[in-house]
């Protein structure tokens, strides 16, 4: 940069850049990857930035995440209901693989 104009319009191009980033951009790709609306995140990054400062902003998403599956639990103990899978577990499938080999190797 050799002029002082050319660094106020990088400088206004970096500032709008994270404000889009940090506000648009991050929450919508961590809240389809923990299953939380953007608002969510965006509140659970707020608040754990003014009350526990940069680490509180790091770990805020992921304990955001575990306060919902904790409730969904609490609600399904609470209405007796049973939980629904909707999909099988890494686990899950490893363990019905083993299964399905060793029938195999039983039938030859």
């Amino acid at each position: 940069l050799n002029s002082v104009p050319a660094a106020i319009v990088f400088g206004i191009y970096f500032v709008i850049y994270q404000q889009i980033e940090n506000n648009v951009i991050s929450p919508t790709i961590q809240s389809k990857r923990i299953e939380l609306s953007p608002l969510m995140v965006l509140m659970a990054v707020t608040v754990g930035l003014y009350m526990f400062g940069v680490v509180g902003g790091i770990i805020s998403i992921p304990i955001a995440g575990c306060i919902k599956v904790l409730a969904a639990e609490y609600v399904k103990v609470e209405h007796h209901e049973e939980p629904v899978i909707t999909k099988p577990t890494m686990l899950a499938r490893i363990v019905k693989q083993i299964h399905r080999k060793e029938r195999k190797q039983k039938e030859d």
